[in-house]
C-alpha cells in the first residue's frame, strides 16, 4: 500500500509539475511569434543604413507657430519614419460639418499617438511632427526603438519620409487664341460661366505646389488673406520644411509650375487674352514642393492646412473648399499611405482633385488614382487625349471598408481618370511677370478644380463632393469609348454646363417610378434631361432627384425590358442664395452674430468662420448685421 502510494504521488508530482511549465512556454512562443509578426508593419527601407549623422529641416511643431526653418542634427544610427496609426474616423462624421470633422481628427490622432510620443522622448529620440489628416507621427529614434514602435496594436506601419515630385511636363508651342480667351478656356466654356454671374467669388481654391509669384499681373490681388496689409497673407499663404513644419516665409515660387498652375486657375487677361477659369477665385498656396520635389510629410503637411488653415501665429483661418494637387508619388500609383488625407478631406468637404501622371497609358499615380480623388487626365486643342496622359484599370490592394464617398468604396476594379480637362500648349503666368506653354496633367488639373471652385460658387456654396461628381459626370463632353474609359475618364470638362447643373442644386425634377404591373418602385432606371444629357437613376425604392436650372425639358425614363416614356415638364426658379462673412474693425471672423433679411422675417447666424448662408426669394431686401456690443451694421441688396 506504501509503494502504491509512492506511485500516485511521483504520478501526481511529474503531472503538476507539467501543468506549471506549459502555459509558461506557450506564453512565452506566443509573445516571440507575435513580435516577429509585428515586425512585418515596418518598410524594410527603413533600415537602409545611414553613412553618418544627417541633418533635418524644422522649426517648432509644439507650438504651431510658424518660424525659419532650422536644422536638426539627426545622430548616427537614428532614421526618420512616419509612424502611421490606424485610422479612427467615421464616415459618419460628414453629416457633422467641417468643425466638427476637423476636431475629431485632432481628438483622435492625439489619442492614439500619446503613449508613443512618451516611448520616443523616453529613448532619447525626437519627435519632428504630429499629424491628424492622416493619424500619424514623424520621429526620429533608434533601430530598437523602431521595432518597439512597431508592438503598439494602434501602428499600422511604419515607413520612410518617402519622396513626392511634380510629373514629368514638357515645354509646348502657342495655340492661336479665341479671341479675347486663351482656345482652353474658350474651349471649356469659362466666359459661358461669367456671363452668368459666376467667376469663383468667395470661393477658395487651395494649390499645394512649388510656390506662387503673386506679383504678377495677371494674379495680383488673387491671393485670400485675412488682413490685406500684411506681406504674409495670413491664410492664404504658409509654407512647409522637409518634416512638414511651417515656415516663416513671403510668397514666392521656388521653380515655375506654381505659378503657371495659379494662372490657369485665377489668372487675369492683362496679358492679351483671358487665362484663367475663375477669376474671381481666391488663391490659396502652400509650398511643399520646392524646386519641384518634396517629402510625404511636406505634401502632408499642406493637404491638412488646406482642410484647417492658420496664420503665422497659429491662428486659425477659413478653410478651402477645393484643393488642387498637380503632383503626385514617384512609386507608380497605390500609394497606401495618401489614402486616409483623402478620406478625411472628403469627410471635411474639401473636394480634392489631383492631376493623374504624365507616364501614358496603363499607368497612374497616386493621389489622383484614389476613389474620392476628382483624377484628371489632358486633352489638347482638337480634343484628342495627350499621349503622355495616364489612365488605367484600378485594382487597389485591400482597399478601404468605409469609405466617405457615394457609400463606400467602388466594386475593383475601376477606372481612372475621371475627367480631362485642356492639359497641352497651355499658355499661362511663369514668375517674373512672363507666360510660357507647359504640356501635363498639372495643366489640366487648374482647369479641373478652377470648375470645381466655380461650382461651388453657383451651388450657394452647398456643393457637396459627391454632387460636385455628379454634375461634371452629367456635363462632360463624352469623348473616346461611351461612358468612362481610362483616356478621357467620364469626357472632357464643360465647365459652363457644369455650373449651369450647379447653379440651382436644389431645384430641378424629382419622383418615382413604377412598375405599371406590380405598382412597385423601380429601381436603375435611368431619367434623363435631353437638352443637357444629364442624368440619374432611381434606387431601390424608385425615387430618384436631379437638379436642374430654370426651363423646360424632356425627361426620359429608361430600363431594359421596359417601354421607355418622355414627360416634358417646366422648371421655374423662385428662390435665390445668399452668403457672406461677418468680420470685426480688424478683419477677424465675427462668430455667432445674427443676420436679419427684414423684408423676409428670416434671422440667420454665423458660423465660427463668421460665415452666414440664407435662402430668400428675388426682391430687395434690408438686412441687419447685429452681435453684442458691437454697432449695428445695415444695408440693402437686391437679388434677381
Amino acid at each position: 500500500m506504501r509503494f502504491s502510494s509512492a506511485r500516485a504521488s511521483l504520478w501526481l508530482a511529474v503531472f503538476v509539475v507539467v501543468v506549471m511549465l506549459l502555459p509558461a512556454l506557450s506564453l512565452t512562443v506566443g509573445a516571440a511569434y507575435t513580435y516577429q509578426t509585428n515586425l512585418r508593419k515596418i518598410d524594410p527601407a527603413v533600415f537602409a543604413p545611414p553613412s553618418a549623422s544627417t541633418t533635418t529641416s524644422t522649426s517648432s511643431p509644439s507650438t504651431g507657430t510658424a518660424s525659419a526653418s532650422k536644422n536638426i542634427l539627426i545622430p548616427a544610427g537614428y532614421s526618420v519614419v512616419m509612424v502611421k496609426f490606424r485610422d479612427l474616423a467615421s464616415p459618419t462624421w460628414a453629416s457633422r460639418g467641417h468643425d466638427f470633422v476637423v476636431q475629431s481628427l485632432r481628438d483622435v490622432s492625439a489619442r492614439a499617438q500619446a503613449s508613443v510620443v512618451q516611448l520616443v522622448y523616453q529613448r532619447g529620440g525626437m519627435v519632428l511632427n504630429r499629424f491628424w489628416l492622416t493619424n500619424a507621427l514623424l520621429v526620429a529614434v533608434d533601430a530598437v526603438t523602431v521595432r518597439d514602435i512597431a508592438q503598439n496594436p494602434l501602428v499600422e506601419k511604419v515607413y520612410p519620409n518617402f519622396a513626392v515630385s511634380l510629373p514629368p511636363e514638357q515645354v509646348g508651342h502657342a495655340e492661336p487664341a479665341q479671341g479675347p480667351y486663351e482656345w482652353n478656356i474658350e474651349k471649356v466654356g469659362a466666359p459661358n460661366a461669367w456671363a452668368l454671374g459666376i467667376n469663383g467669388a468667395g470661393v477658395r481654391d487651395c494649390v499645394t505646389d512649388t510656390g506662387v509669384d503673386i506679383s504678377h499681373p495677371d494674379l495680383v490681388g488673387r491671393m485670400f488673406t485675412m488682413d490685406s496689409s500684411d506681406p504674409y497673407y495670413p491664410g492664404g499663404w504658409m509654407e512647409f520644411d522637409g518634416n512638414g513644419n511651417p515656415v516663416a516665409s513671403l510668397p514666392h515660387d521656388s521653380w515655375i509650375h506654381g505659378t503657371h498652375v495659379s494662372g490657369t486657375i485665377a489668372g487675369d487677361s492683362m496679358g492679351g487674352t483671358a487665362i484663367g477659369v475663375a477669376p474671381g477665385i481666391w488663391l490659396m498656396m502652400g509650398l511643399v514642393l520646392p524646386g519641384g520635389g518634396g517629402t510625404f510629410a511636406e505634401v502632408i503637411a499642406g493637404m491638412q492646412w488646406c482642410v484647417s488653415p492658420f496664420d503665422l501665429n497659429g491662428n486659425p483661418t477659413p478653410p478651402a473648399h477645393v484643393q488642387s494637387m498637380s503632383w503626385g508619388d514617384t512609386g507608380g500609383g497605390l500609394q497606401q499611405q495618401l489614402l486616409d488625407p483623402i478620406k478625411n478631406s472628403l469627410l471635411a468637404g474639401v473636394i480634392p482633385v489631383a492631376a493623374i501622371g504624365n507616364e501614358g497609358q496603363g499607368s497612374a499615380r497616386s493621389p489622383g488614382d484614389i476613389w474620392g480623388t476628382f483624377g484628371a487626365g489632358a486633352t489638347d486643342i482638337n480634343d484628342n487625349v495627350a499621349s503622355f496622359s495616364s489612365g488605367k484599370s484600378i485594382n487597389w490592394p485591400s482597399p478601404p471598408t468605409d469609405w466617405p464617398f457615394f457609400g463606400g468604396w467602388p466594386s475593383q476594379p475601376y477606372l481612372k481618370p475621371d475627367f480631362s480637362a485642356p492639359g497641352v500648349n497651355i499658355r499661362s503666368t511663369v514668375p517674373g511677370g512672363g507666360y510660357q506653354n507647359l504640356d501635363g496633367t498639372s495643366m489640366a488639373t487648374p482647369h479641373l478644380s478652377a470648375t470645381v471652385g466655380l461650382m461651388v460658387e453657383a451651388s450657394g456654396f452647398s456643393l457637396t463632393p459627391e454632387q460636385a461628381y455628379n454634375n461634371l459626370r452629367n456635363s462632360v463632353v463624352d469623348l473616346g469609348a461611351p461612358g468612362q474609359d481610362d483616356r478621357y475618364g467620364w469626357g472632357r470638362i464643360d465647365t459652363y454646363k457644369a455650373v449651369l447643373l450647379s447653379l440651382v442644386a436644389n431645384t430641378g425634377v424629382k419622383g418615382t417610378v413604377y412598375d405599371s404591373a406590380s405598382q412597385a418602385g423601380l429601381k436603375d432606371v435611368k431619367v434623363t434631361a435631353q437638352e443637357l444629357g444629364a442624368y440619374t437613376t432611381t434606387d431601390a425604392n424608385g425615387t430618384f432627384k436631379m437638379g436642374l436650372p430654370e426651363g423646360s425639358y424632356n425627361i426620359s425614363f429608361e430600363k431594359f425590358g421596359y417601354i421607355s416614356q418622355v414627360v416634358p415638364i417646366t422648371v421655374i426658379l423662385y428662390n435665390g442664395t445668399v452668403n457672406g462673412y461677418v468680420t470685426d474693425a480688424t478683419s477677424a471672423p465675427v462668430a455667432g452674430a445674427s443676420v436679419t433679411f427684414t423684408q423676409a422675417n428670416l434671422t440667420v447666424y454665423t458660423d465660427s468662420l463668421g460665415y452666414f448662408t440664407a435662402s430668400v426669394k428675388n426682391g430687395t431686401y434690408d438686412v441687419v448685421a447685429k452681435f453684442g456690443n458691437f454697432r449695428t451694421d445695415r444695408w440693402c441688396f437686391g437679388l434677381g
